[in-house]
């Protein structure tokens, strides 16, 4: 009855900030919004040290070299911004994309 239907809107107003809370660091980092759900719907709490450091750079249009241990985002920081840069209408009209993972 009535303690189940609390109890269910507390934990849907729980999700919804929790929800917003994620979408802030990642939006943060100039992510966009629907790549952010998608990190949402992923299971992404927060960005990593790594990625809060990456992503913003790559996103800038500059190289970078990066050196952590097994674990740390590495991928999703150099992934994320290449994701978001082949799905934008600039680079479909000049499909100029450029990265090497190693």
């Amino acid at each position: 009855g009535y303690f189940k239907t609390l109890l269910f809107v507390s934990y849907f107003i729980a999700i919804f900030f929790i929800r917003i809370k994620i979408k802030h660091y990642f939006n943060e980092l100039g992510l966009e919004e629907n790549l952010i759900d998608q990190l949402v719907v992923s299971g992404y709490k927060h960005p990593t040290e790594v990625q809060t450091k990456v992503i913003p750079v790559i996103l800038s249009g500059k190289d970078v070299v990066v050196e952590s241990q097994t674990g740390t985002g590495k991928t999703a920081a150099f992934a994320l911004p290449t994701i978001q840069s082949l799905l934008s209408v600039d680079n479909k009209k000049k499909k100029k994309i450029r990265i090497l993972i190693l």
